[in-house]
């Protein structure tokens, strides 16, 4: 088994985007994922979406009651299955409400298995 820890506890941009990228052998690859977000308005669903290869592959999401608090985002975990090579990463805003900025953070995990 191969781990890549990818991100970890890392802060996004104002942009509100981390991009990156991971060298697979080729197979089943498990992505773990975390992070948090904020909306300016109040009784909102937030979240961030998990972007490989220009895909949306999950999206981790939670409501927040009150306006501008940053709110834990409740983690996912997704298997796919990746040619070998390199492969690009996002996290991006899941929704337009959805703020992400420089006091947000997010840790994203990298499994490669060496079975099929």
């Amino acid at each position: 088994m191969i781990i890549t820890n990818v991100w970890n506890a890392t802060s996004a941009s104002n942009a509100g985007a981390l991009t990156g990228s991971v060298i697979t052998n080729g197979g089943n690859v498990q992505f773990q994922f975390a992070g948090s977000a904020w909306s300016a308005s109040a009784g909102q669903i937030i979240g961030a979406n998990l972007v490989v290869d220009g895909s949306n592959v999950g999206t981790a999401r939670v409501l927040t009651n009150e306006p501008s608090s940053h709110k834990a985002l409740v983690p996912i975990s997704t298997i796919l299955r990746l040619a070998a090579g390199t492969h690009s990463i996002a996290i991006q805003a899941a929704t337009p409400l959805t703020k992400i900025d420089q006091n947000d953070f997010f840790t994203l995990v990298v499994t490669e298995f060496s079975f099929t």
